[in-house]
């Protein structure tokens, strides 16, 4: 499973709640939990949008959507 804390926290920087988030993303707030818990996948032209949403690097797409949780 993925981890999406860093991503969350962008999210809340930027957007301040991940309902505000989601709207602009072009999802429900349902659709954007799903996926920031790991019950959905996300699809690459959400990632390229949330890329431009957030303001970050496209260097930067793995710590943000592709790093994987660690069970300790």
């Amino acid at each position: 499973m993925l981890e999406y804390a860093k991503l969350r926290g962008v999210i809340r920087e930027k957007y301040k709640t991940e309902y505000a988030f989601a709207k602009a993303l072009g999802v429900t707030r349902q659709t954007l939990g799903n996926k920031l818990s790991g019950r959905s996948d996300w699809s690459l032209r959400e990632i390229e949008k949330a890329m431009q949403l957030l303001f970050l690097p496209a260097s930067s797409v793995c710590d943000y959507f592709f790093t994987p949780q660690v069970n300790v």
